[in-house]
């Protein structure tokens, strides 16, 4: 099939934009797609990477046009935060004085083409390019004549400005939780096979708790829309929701988005009810006030519903916004105290061992938070002597063939990572193991940023302190900077950065 059909438009705006019949402009962009579709025939990227990717690549690039003709503000937005973050418009681009986002720029149709493609290309070549590779820019030389030849003629998606610029007090919990799961499910800069794929995986762990499968699609989804974070700079949707307001100049909406507060499912004890609100207090004393109409659907143990008056515990996540504590998902509800005792007690535990962490390493005659291990032995004779009493989880560890070269990461939060067979790539003082001659190879990059590489917070410490010295997209390019370094990190690790 070479043509793109309109609902597969139509399917990647926000929900509450969604309606039958189709909208002219809608059939225009599918129009536009299909032709850039076909232009993407005979590329080495297109051959590459198939027929699929090349319909995916041609819907994005057509909605970047909707985007920017409209000026809708996601491409704006997203170059104005690359400005903060990194002193221009985007990194790994070198982009002309003269840059205007809402223009045609082939350095945009690059760096889009070069994210949808680490996105899906075989695993052991994922990185063997960077956004200015030739292959890269022959894909983007074949798009930029019909998203420049269109740009002037394209019309605009009214109905997406205006749900924009009408946003505002009166937008109710679920019209907004709708607009931030665009950034996760449908959104062109936004999502991609990472952000379904976290998705799949959030779906999975609520399905082992017996849940059918729509109410696992429901939490996931609705988890996914406060909490997880998204797109290239790995920002959650309440902050693109809110850089994208600012664009279009709502900032009154933007700073209700900005003011949103999350608390994750958590044990919650009654400690006030009424027929209108129940008060539940947390493990660590503050309170939340909710009212009963705001509670939604509730279940017991049994999957049964069940009216929320009458509970001492339930276990929940809350939402602040708009000035209310709002349920975000399902609650659980029992008429004793034991989900909040048995959450309570969970919690403490965690926090005893990560305060015996941390009281032990302060007593260390150093602050380093990065160390090498040559091997596993050496890793647990460290944690003998330096935290005794502690059990330090090894596990993982032990699961990996040829372990040495062990690099464990201690944060200042007291939480351990500890990552096999990576020390040889990481340029410090105190690491007798980094290799010079293997600091630019392939493996290196995927073990810092492959899809089950080294930890988010691991991978910061490191970039943060110039440690991945030499390392390169491109053999024919010069090594990557720090700036550089994180801007891959964010575009390909995402949640887990």
């Amino acid at each position: 099939m070479n043509n793109i059909e309109p609902l597969q438009i139509a399917l990647l705006h926000p929900k509450t934009m969604f309606k039958f019949p189709l909208a002219a402009v809608t059939k225009y962009y599918a129009k536009v797609a299909g032709q850039i579709f076909i232009a993407l025939r005979g590329t080495s990227l297109g051959s590459l990477l198939g027929q699929d990717w090349r319909r995916d690549l041609a819907i994005r690039m057509a909605l970047y046009l909707e985007d920017i003709v409209s000026e809708v503000g996601i491409w704006a937005s997203f170059t104005r935060k690359c400005g903060e973050l990194y002193g221009k418009p985007l990194p790994m681009v070198e982009c002309p004085d003269d840059y205007y986002a809402n223009e045609p720029n082939i350095e945009d149709l690059m760096f889009l083409t070069w994210l949808a493609a680490i996105d899906d290309i075989c695993e052991e070549d994922y990185l063997a390019f960077s956004p200015t590779s030739p292959q890269v820019l022959e894909v983007a030389e074949k798009i930029f004549p019909i998203i420049d030849k269109e740009f002037d003629m394209a019309p605009v998606n009214e109905e997406f400005v205006a749900a924009l610029d009408e946003m505002g007090e009166h937008t109710d919990f679920y019209e907004l939780r709708s607009w931030l799961d665009y950034f996760v499910s449908h959104c062109y800069l936004t999502n991609s096979s990472l952000e379904n794929d976290l998705i799949e995986e959030i779906f999975s762990l609520h399905a082992e708790g017996g849940l059918d499968e729509s109410q696992c699609h429901y939490l996931a989804n609705v988890f996914a829309a406060f909490s997880c974070k998204v797109g290239p700079l790995a920002l959650k949707p309440v902050e693109w929701l809110t850089m994208l307001l600012r664009e279009r100049d709502n900032e009154a909406m933007a700073r209700i988005v900005e003011q949103i507060e999350v608390r994750e499912n958590q044990g919650y004890k009654v400690v006030e009810r009424s027929d209108e609100a129940l008060t539940l207090e947390d493990c660590k004393s503050d309170t939340y006030t909710l009212e009963i109409d705001s509670l939604g659907i509730v279940l017991n143990e049994e999957q049964e519903m069940e009216d929320a008056i009458g509970a001492e515990s339930c276990i929940m996540s809350i939402v602040r916004y708009n000035g209310k504590w709002l349920l975000n998902g399902f609650a659980r509800f029992d008429n004793a105290t034991r989900l909040y005792d048995d959450y309570a007690a969970m919690q403490a535990e965690y926090d005893k061992k990560r305060q015996k962490v941390l009281k032990s390493f302060k007593k260390m005659s150093h602050d380093e938070e990065l160390f090498f291990f040559r091997d596993l032995d050496e890793y647990r004779s460290f944690c003998k002597r330096n935290f005794p009493g502690i059990d330090i989880d090894t596990g993982s560890l032990q699961e990996v063939e040829n372990i040495n070269n062990i690099v464990v990461y201690f944060s200042k939060t007291g939480i351990v990572k500890a990552m096999p067979n990576a020390a040889q790539y990481i340029k410090a003082d105190d690491n007798p193991f980094y290799d010079d001659s293997e600091a630019t190879r392939e493996d290196a990059l995927e073990l810092f940023f492959g899809d089950n590489g080294i930890t988010g917070d691991t991978l910061s410490h490191i970039i943060n302190h110039d440690m991945l010295d030499g390392l390169k997209l491109d053999p024919d390019e010069a090594p990557l900077t720090r700036d550089e370094l994180d801007m891959l990190a964010r575009a390909r690790l995402r949640n887990r950065y």
